[in-house]
């Protein structure tokens, strides 16, 4: 039986079509020029096929993940403090895709010209499915030259990063084929207020230092790292 023919009252032909099922890269002619313009042209196959994907089934896990927020759990059922974050299966299938294409680590693992045009024009078409997971996948894609400055810290945590494999499991980076980058931020005086941040500088040993800020916000626990501001 279809129930649509009995909640149907008008004809509604003030609104656009639905865009599922569309290809949003071949829509979008001028992302399609500029991406040829600034060097991406050997990419277009790439965000061609991504453009496929975010208008299918990652806008619609899009929606299913936004829909079903995240669930935290402090303490398992037998009393251990393990402090997870469950995430809806869409999540996982946003952040997988994202990863596996690369789109937090293109331009480290192929550094050709336009390669940084190419993660762009994918991740442009990845937020029109879903923006929350932008998040991560950018911090994750702009940690990379800041932990090369560290050598000993790039050594672990690099080949994790830049792994186009995607591991949501709430374990140890050792034990982790693949990694994201969280980003804590707290401020005890005004919680969501990013205008006015608490801050100060400390010398935590000879050649580093540690930044201490109060913000309201942090990044997924199951990122198993965050850059602290």
């Amino acid at each position: 039986m279809n129930l649509h023919q009995f909640a149907e009252t008008h004809d509604v032909t003030n609104q656009p079509p639905s865009l599922d099922g569309t290809n949003l890269y071949r829509i979008d002619l001028p992302l399609q020029e500029w991406s040829q313009r600034f060097g991406a042209g050997w990419a277009h196959s790439k965000i061609d096929a991504y453009g496929a994907l975010a208008g299918g089934p990652l806008m619609e896990a899009g929606f299913l993940a936004n829909q079903n927020k995240p669930v935290f759990s402090s303490h398992d059922r037998y009393g251990h403090r393990i402090d997870l974050v469950e995430f809806h299966p869409a999540y996982h299938q946003l952040m997988q895709t994202a990863v596996e294409h690369g789109i937090p680590s293109l331009p480290w693992t192929d550094p050709r010209e336009g390669a940084h045009v190419a993660r762009a024009a994918m991740s442009y078409l990845h937020t029109q499915a879903e923006a929350g997971s932008g998040c991560p996948l950018t911090m994750t894609f702009a940690s990379v030259p800041a932990l090369k400055l560290q050598p000993d810290v790039a050594e672990l945590w690099l080949p994790k990063i830049l792994a186009t494999q995607y591991d949501p499991r709430n374990v140890g980076i050792a034990h982790k084929a693949g990694a994201t980058i969280g980003m804590a931020l707290r401020n005890r005086a005004a919680p969501m207020c990013v205008r006015t941040p608490l801050a100060r500088t400390r010398s935590a040993s000879p050649g580093r230092a540690r930044r201490m800020s109060w913000w309201g916000t942090s990044g997924s626990v199951r990122r198993r790292c965050a850059m602290r501001s």
